[in-house]
């Protein structure tokens, strides 16, 4: 073999080894690529923490977080788990407990002093759950208790889906508050809600007025159980 034709062939050889090389690295590169893409797929499927929450991801558990719960149905809300927040009149000195997971709202220059719960497809104005009525606007005055309960009496007579009273019953709350518990009959004879009635102290026409509408029965009960008067 001539000197050309050995260069030749030592060229020739050395691509050979160099593209089998490179084949070979790439194929290395191509698996441990596969392998690692599978793996991870697979982790992100299984991963699951303790009490059996899968990770969503940041982004999806901040839109998890972030849910409007005014959208969900009253039956939907699991209400009391957390804190309970003080609110209170910003007109009349009455204060109250709630919990947290309800949004209620007051309303400014309100002459009713009230604060509404916004949920499901009500606005808060449409589901008042505490709020004060003033005796004269109904043609009406009263002195202590027997005089409210006199008012209770004729109240349904002021309202169309109201056809009578069912039950009064004197109580006296946690914070030694004393009202009245009051069921009405509503138009179709029925007698779904609890209306709470309780003098305001220092205010002869005015009275306490909260309506279970549709607050759960156990956390309509500690919310009046918690009604107290700021002293003057």
């Amino acid at each position: 073999m001539d000197k050309v034709s050995g260069k030749i062939f030592l060229a020739r050889k050395g691509f050979l080894f160099f593209s089998l090389s490179f084949f070979f690295l790439l194929s290395l590169l191509l698996s441990v690529f596969y392998v690692f893409a599978w793996v991870s797929g697979k982790n992100e499927e299984e991963l699951v923490y303790p009490a059996g929450i899968s990770y969503l991801g940041p982004e999806q558990e901040k839109e998890k977080k972030s849910q409007d719960l005014t959208a969900l149905k009253p039956e939907e809300l699991v209400l009391g788990a957390g804190d309970w927040l003080r609110a209170g009149g910003s007109v009349y000195p009455y204060t109250f407990l709630y919990p947290e997971e309800m949004k209620l709202v007051s309303f400014p220059s309100d002459p009713l002093d009230s604060w509404g719960w916004e949920v499901g497809e009500d606005s808060a104005a449409q589901n008042l759950v505490v709020f004060v009525e003033t005796l004269s606007s109904y043609g009406f005055s009263y002195s202590g208790l027997d005089g409210i309960k006199e008012f209770i009496n004729v109240y349904p007579s002021f309202y169309s889906g109201l056809s009578g009273v069912k039950s009064i019953s004197e109580f006296i709350n946690g914070q030694g508050v004393t009202g009245f518990k009051v069921v009405f009959i509503n138009s179709a004879g029925q007698s779904p809600n609890l209306d709470v009635f309780f003098p305001v102290p220092g205010f002869a026409d005015q009275v306490l007025h909260l309506g279970s509408g549709k607050v759960p029965k156990t956390i309509f009960d500690r919310i009046v159980d918690s009604i107290s008067f700021k002293e003057e």
